[in-house]
């Protein structure tokens, strides 16, 4: 009798032909049994689809789904993912992330699920990648913190957020990262993701004003950043404002900002150093308050 899944991994991939054998070897390494990989391709130009098809003859329940490059969208072609799953739970993992959890990943979501009936979703913590831009890396360091030091107010291994949690000004009621996120199969076929960018925010919204509750998990770890230029930092600020804007949440966390300049100083740099990205800061951060007073204002 063949096994149910339980754990669908879902990774989206266009040209990541660096990276989609290391998560994919990576993924095999861990051992997560009834589990299986779908990989959605956007037409890629470069080996990706070549080196997927290439492992699915040593990865068991491996399966390609191409889609055309003018189908992609944030949000659909994860639905589109979800109907092509046999998994109890969802997970989507970016395909440049590197996965640090183990295979007790299916203890700690039944114990995370288990918490609250109305727990639709966990998401884990990031850690950057060492050779990026330190200051990106401080970006990730210093809102991964932030988490982890409310789960020490609650005195918990995780962090519950439902409704009542914080104010619903706060961004970080709705705050989920599809770098790695899993979620309900069957609650994602009743609330499938909105279309266009920020689908993981969009879906903590959807999440927490239909009554549901969702977890951070810092147990669950994969190594992912961005490394970004300044141009491409800013970019996706400017989408990030526009969003906050509908959702009539607060813009800035002033406790993240202190907590980025303690690890500048607090950094193993000369003085000299420490001083550049003090002034490289405070440039991108008087940057981002005008982008913020011309989206918001």
């Amino acid at each position: 009798m063949t096994k149910s899944i339980t754990i669908s991994f879902i990774i989206l991939t266009f040209n990541e032909e660096k990276n989609i054998k290391k998560i994919l070897t990576r993924l095999e390494k861990i051992k997560i049994e009834n589990s299986e990989i779908l990989v959605i391709d956007s037409e890629s130009t470069d080996k990706t689809p070549l080196i997927i098809k290439q492992m699915r003859n040593k990865i068991k329940n491996l399966f390609l789904f191409q889609i055309k490059k003018e189908e992609f969208d944030f949000g659909e072609t994860r639905n589109f993912a979800v109907k092509k799953a046999k998994g109890k739970y969802i997970c989507f993992i970016s395909a440049d992330a590197y996965p640090l959890f183990t295979n007790k990943i299916i203890k700690y979501l039944k114990e995370d699920f288990s918490i609250d009936k109305k727990v639709v979703c966990v998401y884990g913590k990031q850690i950057p990648y060492p050779n990026h831009n330190f200051l990106y890396r401080v970006e990730i360091n210093c809102l991964f913190n932030y988490l982890n030091n409310l789960i020490k107010i609650n005195q918990s291994k995780v962090l519950l957020q439902k409704d009542s949690f914080y104010s619903k000004k706060d961004k970080m009621l709705y705050f989920i990262s599809n770098v790695f996120a899993i979620y309900k199969k069957n609650f994602l076929l009743k609330f499938p993701f909105r279309k266009g960018k920020c689908e993981d925010i969009k879906m903590g919204k959807c999440i927490i004003d239909n009554g549901f509750a969702k977890i951070y998990d810092p147990r669950l770890l994969v190594m992912h950043s961005h490394n970004f230029t300044i141009k491409e930092y800013l970019e996706r600020q400017k989408e990030e404002f526009k969003l906050i804007k509908r959702l009539k949440i607060n813009k800035f966390s002033s406790t993240r900002i202190m907590c980025k300049l303690k690890q500048i100083y607090k950094g193993n740099f000369s003085l000299k150093t420490k001083f550049f990205l003090t002034i490289k800061f405070f440039y991108i951060y008087l940057i981002k308050l005008l982008l913020s007073f011309r989206i918001f204002c």
